[in-house]
């Protein structure tokens, strides 16, 4: 929604009125802005005009059967980019004030328009307006909805069945760099020992060391940070955010190959967006506001690099379910060989029976945790860890 809202740069006094600072950790800085003769719609948008926000309105997607998939992303308003330095976008808005006393109007309103809370009957709408801003710059990309793709792909459910499923690229903006942590974790032996070997063959030679051995694994924890994104993605019933939780990434994703990532569900943090929309009137008398809210998530994933050894062709007579992943974590260490092979579970009844093979996690295609569960799908999922 454009406004046509111009903001002019405060050259009061000799002394530029705003400054910027920058550091190798952080950078920002603050300005002061004239906006003049806005309408009372104008000053409502400022806040969204200038911090940017998302679209929470519900929206019809339309048909995904035939033609060209609609968008499925998430509709953002950007942020106002700094003029001279690119990397400082606002992301705050310290003081609207208005000024002109000579311009002032005493602007009624009606204090019984809205249906549950009544406003104050008058307040003093200015000639001029004072917006005073801070910048900082953003660890993630700043991109619009057009650099943003939906496509169409496929998958193969956990029960073994190839499912199409659509997706939006929101992974390519609002999305951080990862952060990873080695856990220093070890697979112990149950039973079993190791011995000491000398070349002299001189005591310690062939004396047990006092503990069972034990191997390091190589996993880390990776996590993602993603910015402004809608609640209703975590919190909806159908939420592919908490329902794929303990399952590995089915194929290649951000360079990770296959079953290299465990997605361990995410930290959620929501709040109020500063700016509300409106419901709309019934009757001629306002319904409020609506209390859609945006939250930050972290992603976290348990990444691995375990190679295995001899393991069974994917998709194969001993691996048939191509959801069955035969690598990352569904390798488990064989401490004789200090190696890792694929494992399963069986079942007592039919122990040779390889399509109950069922390995230690299933798999899910990682784009879909960014699609909006409201987003009709061309077919339904399984999706079970």
């Amino acid at each position: 929604m454009a406004m046509g809202i111009k903001y002019l740069a405060d050259t009061r006094g000799d002394d530029e009125q705003g400054s910027v600072g920058f550091s190798m950790e952080s950078s920002g800085g603050r300005a002061t802005y004239l906006v003049e003769s806005p309408t009372a719609a104008q000053l409502n948008y400022i806040p969204t005009d200038l911090l940017g926000g998302v679209n929470l309105k519900p929206r019809n997607y339309g048909s995904i059967t035939g033609g060209e998939v609609p968008y499925g992303g998430i509709k953002r308003m950007l942020p106002k980019r700094h003029p001279l330095f690119e990397n400082l976008f606002v992301n705050g808005i310290n003081d609207i004030r208005g000024t002109g006393g000579e311009d002032r109007q005493y602007t009624l309103t009606d204090a019984t328009a809205d249906a549950f809370v009544p406003a104050i009957k008058q307040y003093a709408k200015y000639g001029n307006y004072w917006v005073q801003v801070s910048y900082s710059n953003r660890n993630y990309d700043i991109k619009p909805d057009s650099y943003i793709s939906t496509k169409q792909d496929k998958f193969f459910d956990t029960d073994g069945s190839e499912k199409s499923f659509i997706y939006p690229e929101e992974w390519l903006r609002y999305f951080g760099t990862p952060k990873q942590t080695f856990l220093g974790d070890f697979a112990s032996a149950q039973q079993g020992q190791m011995n000491f070997r000398t070349e002299s063959g001189s005591r310690p030679q062939s004396v047990p060391f006092q503990d069972a051995p034990r191997m390091l694994l190589p996993d880390s924890i990776v996590t993602f940070d993603w910015y402004q994104v809608p609640y209703s993605y975590w919190i909806s019933p159908d939420s592919y955010l908490r329902r794929c939780i303990g399952m590995l990434n089915q194929t290649e994703w951000k360079g990770y190959a296959a079953g290299t990532l465990l997605y361990l569900g995410a930290d959620v943090q929501d709040y109020t967006p500063p700016v509300q929309v409106t419901r709309g009137k019934l009757f001629g008398v306002s319904l409020g506001v609506d209390q859609f809210r945006l939250c930050n998530l972290t992603l976290k994933f348990k990444l691995t690099t375990r190679i295995g050894t001899d393991t069974p062709e994917y998709g194969g007579a001993k691996a048939p379910n191509k959801n069955w992943i035969v690598a990352g974590h569904n390798l488990l260490p064989w401490l004789t060989t200090r190696r890792y092979y694929y494992a399963t579970s069986f079942d007592p009844d039919a122990p040779s029976d390889a399509n109950k093979w069922v390995p230690v996690y299933r798999s899910f295609p990682v784009p879909l945790l960014f699609a909006d569960p409201s987003y009709p799908q061309p077919d339904s999922f399984v999706l079970q860890p």
